[in-house]
């Protein structure tokens, strides 16, 4: 997708990929089901009654694909978002890849593609105070726009994990603790 340099907010950014949600669930619908029966078979197989799958539902069909598949009789099925703030979600992914040898003043300077070529000609040649814009480049060109989670469904649970404390809340979720 083109560069948003207009700070558009997820939701906008999802009423323009909106458009094309039948073709993709085509394409993606198949590829889910043959994953869920494959899933279901295993469990089913290996006598397993609790399975935590981590699985993104970024469609109101993908959940209920899931509850199609597994909220059924004699299994309890639940769906748990464990997010972050966004900008801490973009942050992390920045320094995974720093971890992994990104130097981004680098990328930020010499990056010869058009959404660095965009940033530098409209913020400075320099990543040094253009952090935020580069976390906006991370957001549009790394992380999709997705639909909403239902707020008010009793299957579908919401951890933040700002802090990475949220397995205390996924623990007595999912009854563990």
């Amino acid at each position: 997708g083109n560069l948003n340099l207009n700070d558009l907010t997820e939701e906008a950014r999802y009423e323009e990929v909106k458009k094309h949600d039948a073709e993709v669930r085509a394409a993606w619908e198949p590829f889910f089901r043959k994953l869920f029966e494959r899933l279901k078979q295993h469990m089913a197989e290996n006598k397993m009654n609790k399975v935590v799958f981590p699985y993104h539902c970024w469609r109101s069909w993908t959940i209920d694909l899931v509850r199609e598949y597994f909220a059924h009789e004699g299994c309890n099925c639940k769906i748990v978002e464990v997010t972050t703030d966004a900008k801490v979600r973009y942050q992390r992914w920045v320094d995974r890849q720093v971890g992994k040898g990104l130097d981004v003043e680098k990328r930020w300077r010499e990056d010869a593609g058009e959404p660095m070529t965009i940033l530098r000609s409209t913020y400075g040649p320099e990543y040094k105070g253009n952090e935020e814009h580069f976390l906006k480049f991370v957001e549009q060109r790394y992380f999709f726009p997705r639909e909403p989670m239902p707020q008010d469904q009793s299957d579908i649970f919401f951890i933040m994990n700002d802090n990475f404390d949220g397995l205390k809340e996924m623990e007595a979720i999912l009854g563990l603790s």
